[in-house]
Formats: C-alpha cells, structure tokens, sequence
C-alpha cells in the first residue's frame, strides 16, 4: 500500500505514538499537516491500513479546507461567524498581510487581535447592558482572555466575568447565549435544575452554540489559533 495514494501531496503526514493512546485517531493540525496518533504498540502496516480505512474522510476534510483558503483570500473578513465587506483600507491591508504570510508576524498578529478585540468589547458592552437589565444580575468586572475550550467564565466569589476572544469569531447570537449563562452563574454558581431554568427563561436553545461550534469546528479552531496564538 502506497502512502501517496491515500494523502494529497500537499499534506504532510505526522505520527505520533504513545504508551497512554488506546486509540488510533486522526486530525488535521492545520492545513497542511495530518496528524495520526496511536498506541505504542501500533505497527506502521496497521497505521496504513487506518489511513486507507479513513481515505474518504482526509478527501472530504482536504476539499473542505481548499474552499476555506480560497474564501480567506477574498476581500472580506471573517468576523461574527460570517464574511463582512472591510470598514476601512487599513483593517484590509492589515488582512492581507495576515492572510498571504505564511508565518504572520507578531505585530501582524497583535494588530488584528486589538481589532477583534474591540469589535467584541462593542458588541459585548452593548449586549451585556440588554441582558443584565432583563435578567438583573450583574458582573463585577469584565475581561478578556484567549482560552480555546472556554468560552465564558464566571468566577463565583467575586462575580467577574472574563470572555474568550474566539467569541469574536462566532455569530452574534450565539455570543448572547454565552452572556446568559455566565450571568446565570452569578446567581447559581454550578450547573444545577435552578441554574438551567433560569438560561432556558432567556435562551430557549443554549445547545445551539455547540451544534455551531462542531459545525465549523475545523475553520473556527484554525483561525483562532492562527490569529490569537503566538
């Protein structure tokens, strides 16, 4: 079985072997590097085999990622969870330079996170007034941070709040359903029966912003980490 017949020439393929893996798994690092963990004891005809096995996924997953490097290269850029005309040549440049370096440099890079930033600050100030209003309860302090995995945190002694900047990169909408169970736990600190019929009073479907996330899970996490991560 020949390698080159399984995975683009583009890609490179990563193996990555440990005694504490049960499993052999696949995932795309970035757009360029397919990266394949598996046990210690895994042989590399049994990782062919798995490759072979999983073809029609690193197709559809390599396709998925071409349409999203020919939409990065438009003149728009990704802001909300959608493509937006730019407000001003100097935010577009700053996108090209991002978009067409390979390695962005750190000033590129900490140029577009003080956009992004200020975009979600607007949109959070404005959004968090309307709920802390409805449901009045309200936060002793807001801040931002870079976490991947956690969106929102309400830290229950001193009820300050600090979001994640990949806010900025999902829609509107489902950033007010982050507000809301953050704001929720500054009444009830844990996840219990009081907590959740509270969100559901002002978020009839808090489950979207997961159904959305494992949607676009491949583009969101690969912009994120190429913008917020040094």
């Amino acid at each position: 079985m020949n390698i080159k017949n399984i995975i683009p020439p583009n890609i490179q393929l990563k193996i990555i072997k440990n005694r504490n893996y049960k499993y052999l798994r696949l995932q795309f690092k970035d757009f360029s590097t397919l990266l394949l963990t598996a046990p210690k004891h895994i042989n590399e005809q049994e990782c062919l085999n798995f490759l072979q096995s999983h073809k029609d996924w690193i197709i559809t997953q390599v396709d998925s990622q071409n349409k999203i490097t020919y939409n990065l290269l438009k003149e728009k850029i990704f802001l909300f969870g959608e493509w937006i005309d730019f407000r001003d040549t100097s935010i577009q440049n700053l996108w090209q330079d991002f978009i067409t370096a390979k390695t962005p440099s750190l000033a590129i890079k900490t140029n577009l996170q003080t956009f992004y930033q200020k975009e979600l600050h607007t949109y959070i100030q404005s959004s968090l007034s309307h709920w802390c209003s409805l449901m009045n309860l309200y936060p002793s302090e807001i801040t931002y941070g870079k976490s991947i995995r956690q969106l929102g945190c309400c830290y229950s002694n001193s009820h300050k709040i600090r979001f994640s900047l990949k806010l900025s990169l999902i829609p509107k909408t489902l950033i007010d359903s982050v507000i809301i169970h953050e704001l929720a736990h500054i009444k009830y600190p844990n996840h219990q029966k009081e907590f959740w019929n509270l969100v559901l009073t002002y978020d009839k479907n808090p489950k979207n912003i997961h159904l959305w996330l494992k949607e676009n899970h491949g583009f969101n996490l690969y912009l994120y980490k190429r913008i917020f991560k040094n």
